[in-house]
């Protein structure tokens, strides 16, 4: 007699079969053939026989999350902890009202039950934490999948959620002036004050400027070559070898000539200070170290610029925000998409057009303005 029964329901396959007198059934995924179901049942008796059944799961999804983070994952406490709330959240996502998505009976979840807790969720969170959550939900699924208590992964049918971009802020021109001013006249003994005033007229990202070397400058020439970048996470430098932070020469603005020319002067007290302490200067040719010779982090960067605001008076910017002001200047004194490509090292002009197009729109209207004024009075 033929071990177990193999009937189609609708868009899924099951197979039926009975083990110790209880009847149990198995739901393959979506998609799947009868050969693949035959072959299934082949693999379900196997196990019977060899006694490494597991038994289909009759629990909730609120019971599968906990069994999944009870199970032995190689996570840091943070993570783990991490993990628990967001499935939590998850479990407690309304399918339906009155109907959370944790009490379901896992072989019954379906992809509308995912769809309706992602929009629960949505509700009251933000779109990383919904992310979260529904990644929680997918690593739980893929997990019980390998040990057969289920037969599809709906939540990778999901799509996430897309983060609101944060909104760029840039300094004035008065502004810029006075930020720019504080850097100067800031104390010696701090190592990012030209750092930002650098960032402000170079127009270079951090990871770029960070891992900027004195070999790489020509302040004669007024040039600058972009050879490696800093990686802040992994602490060690990153070839520039993509369209983003590319291998290539650059021109300085006086203005950064002169932030880098007084820098020099900044790091030999720098380094003086550091002697003085029995600190170890590293043997590098960093521009911008610090104040024991290692790149700035980014973190204690944040800071410093925090600071450096607060005493010129303007508002608060993050690091790459200084980019962001040294572009809006160069629009309002009216330079083309074309040179602000080359200044900041966008490799297209769409780039450029995605992020600054709207400034643009407002120059445009200004030159149209100034073109009408030819021919008032015409007439």
């Amino acid at each position: 007699m033929k071990w177990g029964n193999i009937h189609q329901r609708g868009a899924f396959i099951e197979i039926r079969y009975t083990v110790n007198g209880e009847r149990l059934h198995y739901t393959m995924p979506r998609g799947s053939t009868m050969r693949e179901a035959e072959a299934m049942r082949v693999e379900l008796r196997y196990s019977v026989l060899h006694g490494t059944h597991i038994r289909p799961s009759t629990s909730t999804f609120g019971q599968l999350l906990d069994e999944w983070l009870a199970s032995d994952h190689e996570w840091s406490n943070n993570s783990r902890l991490s993990c628990r709330d967001s499935s939590r959240r998850l479990a407690q996502a309304e399918v339906a009202p009155g109907l959370p998505l944790g009490s379901l009976r896992v072989r019954d979840l379906r992809l509308p039950h995912v769809e309706a807790a992602k929009q629960s969720l949505r509700a009251a969170y933000s779109p990383r934490t919904v992310n979260l959550a529904l990644e929680c939900g997918k690593m739980a699924c893929a997990w019980a999948i390998k040990l057969k208590l289920l037969g599809d992964n709906y939540f990778t049918e999901v799509k996430r959620l897309t983060p609101a971009r944060a909104e760029r802020r840039a300094l004035k021109p008065d502004d810029a002036m006075r930020l720019f001013s504080a850097c100067l006249t800031a104390d010696w003994d701090n190592p990012f004050a030209m750092f930002v005033a650098f960032g402000m007229t170079s127009l270079r990202r951090y990871n770029e400027a960070t891992g900027l070397f004195w070999s790489d400058a020509d302040l004669v020439q007024g040039t600058y070559t972009v050879r490696r970048g800093w990686d802040d996470n992994a602490h060690e430098f990153m070839a520039n070898e993509n369209d983003k932070h590319k291998y290539r020469s650059y021109q300085l603005a006086p203005a950064a000539v002169r932030v880098l020319e007084q820098q020099r002067k900044r790091i030999a007290h720098i380094k003086a200070r550091a002697e003085s302490l029995r600190i170890t200067w590293p043997d590098n040719d960093l521009v911008f170290p610090s104040r024991t010779g290692q790149p700035l982090p980014k973190s204690s960067l944040d800071q410093a610029l925090t600071a450096l605001c607060e005493a010129a008076g303007v508002e608060r910017l993050r690091v790459h925000e200084l980019r962001h002001t040294g572009v809006s200047l160069l629009i309002g004194l009216g330079c083309s998409k074309w040179q602000i490509m080359e200044i900041g090292g966008w490799s297209s002009l769409a780039q450029v057009e995605a992020t600054y197009g709207h400034l643009f729109t407002e120059d445009v209207q200004a030159a149209l303005a100034k073109f009408s004024t030819i021919f008032e009075g015409v007439g």
